[in-house]
């Protein structure tokens, strides 16, 4: 309703009418955080859903309000009258037969977590009572004159309601609320559940995927989706979405799985239109505002293509358009939520350091395998997978079928480069055990070109790290220059040159517009206790002002900028020697 009154809308109602018309009862949608299912699970919610009064008599046509946000007409907002167009829903005379025929049960999953087992169980017991709640229209049938529900159900009934259920209960309890309200209101029940996949991660983060702990809050919910979907014959569709297709709803037996479940993933083509904007309605979206640069949108916000699709991250872009400025939404938002602290265990895995480098510089890397769903078995080794429906990769389908598939992956844009920034920041502070503050702090020495205050701050952190001795390895050094630049992926685009064998490697740092005209072009050696680190290091300097280099000509190509930054590293153990110039492009 809120959405329709401000006049910035993208109608999505057709997804009513794809609902109804596949065989299956039950959806399974998973998409990246912020990609409009909660908005869509709010639209199926007022669409099928019935209206009532308290004591659960349906109203009047002229007392209900809903049916206008479909089929369009006048409505009151604040004492002014609004005229609203139809959706696109109202052109299909079957669906719109469905309008306000069902009583609805929606839940949202997205508060479940605890320090322990009993902390979550019992949250949950406080999130199935508050659900009962809703419904106060119940209470009646616990009265002696009723005959509804025999002793026992009243029992189990005056439980719920007074939150008085044992563990027992919760498996079935959507279930059974399904079945008082299909005899109250003699209709079908919709069922829908948010963020199904939360209690999941945050069992992870707390317990990780091999404790007794997580094991048993994973049986928990398989056997509540059990009964609330497959169990129960007082459904007419049920819809539960998350970001990660984890395999906790069961799909039905052999004889009528087809008719029972859809699983929709990020790489399923046929919801796709309905989550997030596609290419189409960011044009449509644009006459409401005075941005006319397209391209400069696709850059940041578009990019991840579903089957040749290409959808942009709706949050970013309403944001963008209404305040008429970048609006970098995994940072300010996303970094708050719980998807965040999953994937930044990534940058945190040894053997993935390699492959997220080549990501954050805009590279793509190759997979023989992916997985289509994430065990909950073995959620630490399925990072890409989670990557991928979390909207951090493009996932690149094989050209063409084979014994060993090549799967490509990519980042989608610089919004999502700049959350990869945010992991390598992750990985510096607990590289060194510094806060985020220190390691802000850092990073903006190199940026400000304190060269002087930076390399002595380095040489502090890499003395505090036993590892970085005088027989630490090459690749140490190029994980660790390769994440200093990374961590900057937000404004600046980065790149990385490895001369594995021969201990040297070169970094390039280049502002975005907006973001300065300072390019930075490192050079760094990584030298033995018997070399000269001071000629080397100024033999590193005068290559990078001298010889012709790639580098050099990607920095030249961006004409924002002003000036670079050429900078010769040298490290011996924790020993940091530099040489610097500043010179005008």
């Amino acid at each position: 309703r809120s959405a329709l009154l401000t006049g910035v809308f993208v109608d999505k109602s057709v997804l009513i009418h794809e609902i109804l018309t596949r065989e299956e009862r039950v959806f399974q949608i998973t998409r990246p955080r912020k990609w409009g299912k909660t908005f869509n699970l709010d639209m199926l919610r007022t669409f099928f859903g019935l209206e009532y009064d308290q004591n659960g008599n349906l109203l009047s046509d002229e007392e209900r309000s809903n049916s206008v946000l479909f089929r369009g007409g006048e409505v009151n907002n604040k004492n002014i009258k609004i005229l609203l167009k139809s959706l696109k829903i109202s052109r299909y005379v079957n669906a719109m037969s469905r309008l306000g025929k069902h009583p609805v049960i929606s839940l949202s999953l997205k508060n479940l977590k605890g320090n322990n087992m009993m902390e979550i169980e019992e949250r949950f017991k406080c999130t199935i009572v508050k659900l009962f709640s809703g419904y106060p229209f119940l209470e009646s049938y616990l009265d002696n004159s009723s005959n509804i529900l025999d002793e026992d159900e009243k029992q189990r009934l005056g439980n719920f309601i007074r939150g008085t259920l044992e563990g027992e209960y919760l498996f079935d309890c959507l279930e059974y609320l399904s079945m008082l309200l299909y005899e109250h209101f003699h209709s079908y029940v919709c069922l829908f559940i948010d963020d199904y996949d939360i209690p999941v991660i945050n069992a992870f983060l707390k317990f990780g995927d091999r404790s007794e702990e997580f094991e048993y809050l994973v049986e928990i919910f398989r056997r509540f989706y059990e009964h609330t979907f497959k169990e129960n014959q007082y459904l007419f569709k049920g819809v539960i979405t998350g970001t990660i297709n984890v395999n906790l709803v069961p799909s039905g037996s052999s004889e009528f799985q087809y008719r029972y479940i859809s699983y929709s993933t990020l790489l399923d083509r046929s919801l796709s239109r309905y989550y997030g904007f596609t290419h189409e309605e960011i044009v449509s979206l644009f006459c409401y505002s005075n941005i006319t640069d397209l391209q400069q949108i696709r850059k940041w916000y578009g990019g991840c293509l579903l089957n040749g699709l290409e959808i942009y991250h709706p949050g970013s872009v309403v944001e963008y358009i209404t305040h008429q400025k970048k609006y970098d939404y995994y940072l300010q938002i996303c970094s708050r939520e719980d998807i965040v602290p999953f994937l930044e265990k990534a940058f945190l895995v040894y053997d993935m350091q390699e492959f997220l480098l080549l990501l954050a510089e805009g590279k793509e890397i190759i997979r023989n395998s992916f997985e289509l769903s994430v065990s909950s078995r073995n959620i630490a080794a399925d990072f890409y997978s989670i990557f991928v429906h979390a909207g951090y990769l493009n996932l690149i389908a094989p050209e063409r079928v084979t014994e060993k598939p090549i799967w490509r992956m990519k980042i989608p844009n610089l919004e999502v480069r700049g959350a990869f920034a945010s992991g390598f920041r992750t990985w510096i502070r607990n590289e060194f055990n510094i806060t985020s503050m220190e390691c802000t702090y850092f990073i903006d020495l190199l940026v400000k070109q304190e060269i002087e205050q930076f390399v002595e701050r380095f040489h502090e952190l890499l003395f505090g790290v036993e590892k970085y001795n005088v027989k630490a390895e090459e690749h140490c050094y190029h994980t660790l220059m390769g994440s200093v630049a990374a961590s900057l992926g937000l404004g600046y685009l980065v790149d990385s040159i490895k001369e594995l064998g021969q201990s040297r490697g070169e970094n390039v740092i280049i502002p975005l517009e907006d973001y300065g005209s300072v390019a930075i072009n490192i050079e760094y050696s990584v030298c033995k206790p018997w070399q000269n680190i001071g000629n080397i290091v100024n033999a590193g300097l005068e290559d990078l002002l001298h010889r012709p280099r790639t580098c050099s000509a990607k920095i030249r190509a961006h004409r924002h900028v002003g000036e670079i930054l050429y900078l010769s590293l040298g490290f011996c153990g924790s020993k940091v020697v530099a040489k610097y110039k500043v010179i005008n492009v």
